[in-house]
């Protein structure tokens, strides 16, 4: 009875247009967000006269194929999704002590850049959309991309060599390795199996070195150090 009246009494308390003024903000923002996310696909869908269901629906799904198919692919985007979201909510918290300024911009970029390379590996950017549809051979999208990770590394080389980044060296090593299969291996789906295992493994070691590197940062932040 005392639960049953502790919780009724927590439902009367509740004010939902309370609730929504108070966080009408990010409500809005939100809504923008969605809606924009549905225009854009409906206006994909009319300039390629794709169907509507074949940009909504999951991929396994749409081609009718084994719930397992591109497991690793899958998780891989999941573990881009997690490394940046990491990145960027330590960013806004470091960010509040002007002492740690140089660690917000190191993660605020760390995150972009994470991002980057997440929408990449998803809608294959890289490999179909730049080469294709902007007439960017795929050679010059490595470059770029490498140029980006080089000018992040030396921008942030101060604030990089006070952390543990030997687990950041070896996701670029691995990521390294499967770049260079891609390029200079002939395609097999041995050849293939391996490249996207390296690949796998160095965004792993990536998202290990940007969660024990924010947490720590984080740390350090609170304590005021």
């Amino acid at each position: 009875m005392i639960r049953t009246a502790t919780y009724f009494e927590a439902m009367r308390s509740i004010d939902l247009g309370d609730q929504f003024f108070r966080n009408r903000l990010p409500l809005c923002i939100g809504s923008a967000i969605g809606a924009l996310g549905i225009a854009g696909i409906c206006v994909l869908a009319s300039v390629t006269g794709s169907d509507l269901s074949e940009l909504t629906r999951d991929v396994v799904a749409v081609v009718d194929t084994h719930l397992y198919t591109g497991a690793l692919s899958t998780t891989g985007l999941m573990l881009w999704a997690a490394a940046a979201a990491i990145c960027l909510l330590a960013a806004s918290l470091v960010g509040r002590m002007a002492q740690h300024r140089s660690s917000m911009w190191f993660l605020l970029c760390a995150g972009a850049l994470t991002t980057l390379l997440g929408f990449d590996d998803a809608f294959l950017l890289h490999e179909r959309v730049f080469p294709t549809y902007l007439g960017l051979p795929q050679k010059g999208v490595y470059a770029v991309y490498i140029g980006m990770i080089t000018a992040f590394l030396v921008g942030f080389m101060p604030s990089i060599l006070k952390t543990d980044y030997v687990i950041l060296a070896a996701s670029l090593v691995f990521m390294a390795l499967s770049v260079g299969m891609d390029e200079f291996l002939v395609y097999s789906r041995f050849e293939t199996f391996v490249e996207d295992s390296c690949k796998f493994v160095g965004i792993v070691f990536w998202l290990t070195y940007f969660a024990w590197t924010s947490s720590r940062l984080i740390r350090r932040s609170l304590q005021g150090i």
